[in-house]
């Protein structure tokens, strides 16, 4: 890949990068336990606990991207970016433009589905 490309691509993970950690840190405020001496009602006290659980998934998950955004920032570095970390064909422009923390190519990625 063209150096002005990865330039874009670093800046591009780079935001996408402060935006995750910002979910991270609100997520982590909502994943703390209910405290039992709050006076809620039992469908209230149900939901908060059922929110949390959400909140602990999305927490998981935006913790797994935020590996994949710093595996890509590596790959920037180490000018591999857009090759398949599988294969080491291409990634489509176009795939990495939507998820630019991939490191897949399209083939790769459905064959680990």
């Amino acid at each position: 890949m063209q150096d002005e490309n990865l330039q874009y691509f670093k800046e591009k993970l780079e935001n996408l990068k402060s935006e995750v950690e910002g979910g991270i840190a609100s997520l982590k405020e909502r994943t703390k336990p209910v405290s039992p001496d709050v006076s809620l009602g039992r469908l209230t006290r149900q939901e908060a606990m059922q929110e949390q659980n959400m909140s602990l998934e999305n927490l998981r998950q935006a913790e797994i991207r935020l590996k994949k955004i710093n595996s890509a920032l590596n790959r920037i570095h180490n000018k591999t970016f857009g090759e398949c970390i599988d294969c080491g064909d291409d990634i489509a422009k176009e795939r990495l433009e939507i998820m630019p923390e991939n490191g897949l190519c399209i083939e790769c990625a459905s064959v680990k589905r």
